[in-house]
């Protein structure tokens, strides 16, 4: 019987684990698995890579909140060689915000964690990179707030969960935020499968919110973001040298879980077609086509497409132009198009020009 020495690991050389110097950040491997921010380095942008309009409108995961002003979520790039940390990274989210004037008006980058369970009753450090990419001066302030969601009767959401600010130079510098994540004992979830655990990044506060963002007060600003990531514990500004941001396909993949789409713009015969579906017609009775998913979606998403109109094409080439389709798309697919009373013969074909079609089932 061989026996195994477990008192001692050694590399493959033979030689004893490294020692950190004191106060250095050392590698977590469990660091990665308790990373609930899905985004975090800002490398997916299936919607947009630029939008005034409010929430979830460019980056994947990340909403763009805001209540009057301008307020503009937007992709930007590094330049190549710069590093953060250990990672040489490719994109970065910037928010600006202008024309906010009344206490009333806020903005504020924001994930929402799903599942208010997430972390609860538990310390953690939300960490990151920033910098004030334009205005004279201005901060930005982290805050944590739990959500029960909604349907029957929820519990009400706890906000202001260790408000803080964060001082931005304009240069990249790290930053650690811990919040103590209350306990949901005797709380009451709502029915619609949508409570959540927000962390939210605020760039501008009126005074009606100060409790909430630690009195940021009312900013022109701009706000750049990188390497947002989530350690259970409490954790310094250092141990951002610990982040690695997942693989690109992994991270497609959860923000697929809330958000798919296709781009079915182009006719067959255009050159560079894409996103065709392929169709079955039931003569004067019915059209109907399937889309499979790229990855199971968190529940039944909602199914839009940016036209009201698509073509319906029979493979002999004969077509029409249909509108009204009906939608639908369960949690794992596929997406079902149907529209009634088309004027096609039987036969089978494919439908395009719809436009864009999306799948959301963002929380």
């Amino acid at each position: 019987m061989s026996t195994l020495a477990v008192n001692t690991i050694t590399d493959v050389a033979g030689s004893l684990p490294p020692v950190f110097p004191a106060g250095s950040a050392q590698l977590n491997p469990l660091a990665d698995r308790e990373d609930k921010i899905i985004n975090g380095n800002f490398g997916v942008w299936q919607r947009a890579t630029t939008s005034t309009a409010s929430g979830y409108v460019a980056a994947d995961r990340w909403q763009n909140g805001f209540i009057g002003g301008t307020v503009t979520q937007a992709r930007q790039a590094f330049p190549l060689g710069d590093a953060l940390g250990a990672t040489q990274p490719t994109y970065f989210l910037r928010q600006t915000v202008s024309g906010q004037s009344l206490a009333s008006q806020i903005a504020y980058t924001v994930q929402n964690i799903e599942g208010v369970r997430s972390y609860a009753g538990q310390t953690i450090t939300v960490l990151g990179w920033a910098r004030r990419s334009s205005g004279v001066t201005g901060n930005m302030a982290v805050e944590g707030a739990q959500n029960f969601g909604t349907g029957g009767s929820p519990s009400a959401a706890v906000t202001g969960i260790n408000p803080t600010t964060v001082t931005l130079g304009t240069t990249w510098a790290p930053f650690a935020v811990v919040l103590n994540i209350p306990s949901i004992t005797g709380k009451t979830l709502g029915s619609n499968n949508n409570d959540i655990l927000q962390v939210n990044f605020w760039t501008s506060a009126g005074s009606d919110f100060n409790a909430r963002t630690s009195s940021l007060g009312l900013q022109t600003i701009g706000v750049d973001l990188w390497g947002i990531h989530i350690r259970q514990g409490t954790w310094t500004a250092a141990a951002t040298a610990d982040y690695r941001p997942r693989d690109p396909g992994t991270e497609l993949a959860l923000c697929q879980r809330y958000y798919q789409q296709w781009d079915l713009t182009a006719n067959v015969g255009a050159t560079g077609a894409t996103g065709l579906v392929a169709a079955k017609f039931s003569g004067t009775d019915s059209l109907i086509a399937s889309l499979p998913l790229r990855a199971a979606m968190r529940a039944t998403a909602i199914v839009t497409t940016s036209t009201s109109t698509a073509r319906a094409v029979l493979n002999s080439g004969a077509g029409i132009t249909v509108t009204t389709f009906t939608y639908t798309c369960p949690v794992t697919g596929p997406i079902t198009l149907l529209y009634n009373n088309n004027a096609l013969p039987a036969g089978f074909g494919w439908i395009d020009t719809i436009g864009i079609l999306r799948a959301d089932a963002e929380i």
